[in-house]
This record gives C-alpha cells, structure tokens and sequence, in this order.
C-alpha cells in the first residue's frame, strides 16, 4: 500500500505553503486529513511487514524501500 501521487503532492504544497506563510483553516483541516491518511498508510505497511516476517517472508528489502 502507498499513497497516491496526488496526495503526495498536495501534502507537499501544504508543507511548503506553511512554510513560508499561514495555512486557512480549511487547509489545516485538509493537512490533518493527510497526515492521518500517511500514518495509517505507514502502520498498514508496518503491520504486513511483521505478518510477512512472522511467515518467514524476507522483510529486508521492504524496509529500505
């Protein structure tokens, strides 16, 4: 599981845009959105990783990618 290139992106300008000036409200709410999505993305991909470990897949490659 990744995420798609469009939020990607979007959470790219977001972070810069904060940067460099202040975010509206609604794009704070839309950056919280983001955030959550990549941390559920990130503990979905955590969890396959140790269920594939405790298979005796070979994990080694996921975790540098």
């Amino acid at each position: 599981m990744t995420a798609p290139a469009d939020k990607s992106e979007r959470m790219h300008v977001l972070v810069e845009k904060q940067q460099w000036e202040w975010l509206t409200d609604s794009e704070k709410q839309e950056a919280a959105l983001l955030s959550h999505f990549f941390n559920r993305v990130m503990l979905v991909r955590a969890k396959a990783a140790v269920l594939l470990k405790e298979r005796g897949h070979d994990v080694d490659q996921l975790l540098n990618s």
